[in-house]
């Protein structure tokens, strides 16, 4: 690369207001981070932090470029000199070249070292901050009370740095200036930076209100030093491989190829315009209608940045919403739904609010009473010793104590008056700085209008007078004490709760008799059933038995004919026998008995009528059968003894013998001898 000393010199001196710069943005940026204790400014320093060391290696390259220039140019005006004729002076071209060696060094060695330095600052400095920025992540976005500031510094420095970079640029893309190109990557870098910073620290202004940007920003900067980093040492190993050419240095590993589109975006165009004709296979890029615009492409771009400018002057409020109009961060006036019209932004601006929605909150009990998913809540237990008790009037010497859960829906009917109550609270939630003013005001409005009641006007049926009371009241305080510009739609208990801890165990006993009622009633019941099933077979026969039996007992009091309480007995008997049950088995064991002893008898007066017939036919033979019948009985189990002597059986004529079976008296019988 042949060129005049001033070239590289000229060069030198760009490096040298380019180190300058970033430098003065470096420790401005860092100092301004630790002043206003910004993570996201501390961590942009420090990923430019590396930029410094490029501008650095830049300045001592085309310095030294310079000294072999001149030296090369003075050993040129030597060789054509008489002196370079001169014997004396035949050794002393031996060493003119000294400069030019530096040089070749400087490239074979110094900028690959140059580059892993770079590249290890870049990792480092991500690395060692990465684990505290992840940290910071979990925390609160920190939105620092001047980030006005902050905005001005990061467009000054992504203003100056992205058209420092864009000339630089256009300065490499001549072949002696070539190693501009990483000069124009760290200038880019800032620019990025500094950009990114201006967008989080304006989205997180009070005329947005979303800090989320900020929040993640420190831990983007520090990725984002850590993937230059790695792109850095990637593009070592690559130049290690990579071929060259006699007279020809190749591109540092410092000189990012990510940054370098950034910094020149137009190589980016002509890369989209090759696409292009490769994909439609012919010149596109040679049509008019692309060189318009191409040509035009600046002034389309004006324009259409232009007319999305004026369109920020119009907005649109919902129809539930309503909006107040600022003229440069100024009050100007509220307007309702619809289409509003307004200055352009920045300086005009309108921020809407849902006034006609109904708002809730609720006042009353404790906390403790919260569904933690463990189960019913219940007043009665020991958890809800804690609650918020009012006192209320009570028939007694001692107020009653209770807790009452009370919901209050509300709308907002004036906005302006609203917002005056109290500044916007986060981002999550802007209502909620102006929603507790108003919860603490109703909590004590509401002791002192319920302390006016009883117990049983808060339990019973004059809970709506109780309701209408406290919306008047809280309506009356909002208006008077705050004047808040809210209108109260609904006040309601949703729930009131005597103190538990003296009132429970008699609520408990109540409910446990209830309970042991019940279920005594169940184990009737169910005995009942088993009853019924076990004597009847079924249930519903059973009760259709029961029905029968007591038609009977009416049929009986009012005196009915015999035939009619038979022939309901019959069906009883019918209905009994039919199911089966434990009533069937007795009454067909009754029959069954009855029939037994029905035909026993029957023989019996069978035997009888025999005997009778046998007496009358033969006296006397039946009267002997019978006495030897029972005499047989008498020594059927007694000793017989035989003797020669037949003992004398004398028989008492004159005894009474009383007539069983119906026949003659013993006296009127002759005995036998």
């Amino acid at each position: 690369m042949n060129a005049d000393p001033i070239s590289y010199q000229r060069a030198a001196s760009v490096g040298l207001i380019g180190l300058f710069t970033h430098i003065v943005f470096t420790l401005g940026l860092l100092l301004f981070g630790i002043y206003q204790k910004d993570p996201a400014a501390q961590a942009g320093a420090y990923a430019m932090i590396p930029g410094i060391i490029v501008w650095f290696g830049l300045v001592l390259v085309f310095f030294q470029h310079k000294l072999e220039r001149v030296e090369a140019l003075e050993a040129e005006a030597y060789a054509t000199s008489d002196a370079a004729r001169s014997r004396v002076f035949e050794e002393a071209g031996a060493d003119v070249r000294v400069q030019s060696s530096r040089l070749a060094w400087m490239h074979r060695w110094f900028l690959p070292i140059l580059s892993l330095v770079v590249g290890g600052a870049y990792v480092i400095v991500g690395a060692v901050r990465l684990p505290a920025n992840l940290k910071a992540v979990s925390d609160a976005a920190h939105t620092p009370e001047q980030s006005g500031w902050l905005i001005a510094v990061g467009l000054g420095i992504a203003i100056v740095s992205f058209i420092f970079a864009r000339f630089i640029a256009g300065m490499a893309k001549e072949k002696v200036w070539d190693l501009l190109h990483g000069g124009a990557g760290a200038a880019v870098s800032a620019a990025l930076i500094g950009m990114m910073l201006a967008l989080a620290h304006f989205l997180a202004s009070k005329t947005i209100g979303n800090a989320g940007l900020l929040k993640y920003l420190p831990v983007i900067f520090s990725v984002y030093a850590i993937a230059l980093g790695a792109e850095a040492f990637l593009n070592f190993v690559l130049n290690l491989y990579r071929p060259r050419k006699k007279g020809e240095y190749l591109r540092p590993a410092f000189d990012s190829r990510v940054l370098a589109f950034a910094a020149a975006p137009d190589r980016l165009a002509d890369s989209i315009s090759d696409a292009i004709n490769y994909q439609f296979g012919y010149n596109v890029s040679s049509t008019w209608f692309y060189r318009l615009v191409a040509r035009s492409i600046t002034s389309l771009a004006i324009l259409g940045l232009g007319v999305l400018w004026l369109l920020s002057a119009f907005a649109v409020v919902q129809p539930n919403e309503r909006g107040m109009l600022l003229k440069r961060g100024k009050l100007v006036g509220e307007k309702g739904p619809g289409l509003v019209m307004k200055e352009p932004w920045p300086l005009g601006s309108i921020k809407t609010y849902p006034a006609s929605q109904v708002n809730e909150f609720t006042i009353g009990g404790g906390t403790n009473l919260q569904d933690t998913g463990t189960g019913p809540i219940l007043w009665t237990d020991a958890a809800a010793s804690d609650q918020q008790y009012i006192f209320v009037r009570s028939s007694s010497d001692e107020p009653d104590l209770v807790a009452a859960d009370v919901t209050v829906q509300y709308e907002i009917a004036d906005l302006s008056k609203y917002l005056r109550i109290a500044q916007d609270g986060p981002s999550t939630d802007r209502e909620q700085f102006r929603r507790e003013i108003l919860r603490t005001l109703a909590q004590s409005t509401m002791m002192r209008v319920m302390s006016a009641f009883t117990a049983d006007d808060l339990f019973g049926p004059s809970r709506p007078v109780v309701n209408q009371s406290l919306s008047d009241a809280l309506q009356s305080e909002f208006d008077a004490r705050l004047d808040a510009g809210v209108h109260v739609v609904f006040v309601g208990m949703a729930g009131v709760r005597p103190e538990a801890q003296t009132v429970a165990p008699s609520f408990e006993n109540v409910v446990q008799s209830d309970q042991i009622r019940q279920t005594d009633i169940e184990k009737a019941t169910a005995n009942a059933n088993r009853t019924l099933a076990s004597v009847a077979g079924d249930i519903d026969r059973a009760r259709d038995i029961v029905a029968e039996i007591e038609r009977l007992e009416r049929m009986r009091e009012r005196g009915a004919q015999p035939s009619e309480e038979s022939e309901q007995e019959s069906r009883i008997a019918t209905l009994i026998l039919d199911a089966g049950g434990e009533a069937a088995q007795i009454l067909s064991e009754a029959g069954a008995y009855r029939w037994d002893r029905h035909m026993n008898q029957r023989a019996e007066a069978a035997r009888t009528e025999g005997r009778l017939a046998a007496y009358r036919a033969a006296p006397e033979a039946y009267r002997m059968a019978i006495y030897l019948e029972a005499l047989k009985t008498v020594i059927k189990d007694a000793r017989v003894f035989i003797t020669p002597v037949v003992p004398r059986v004398e028989i008492d004529k004159k005894e009474d013998v009383p007539d069983l079976t119906g026949f003659a008296p013993m006296d009127q019988v002759e005995p036998n001898q």
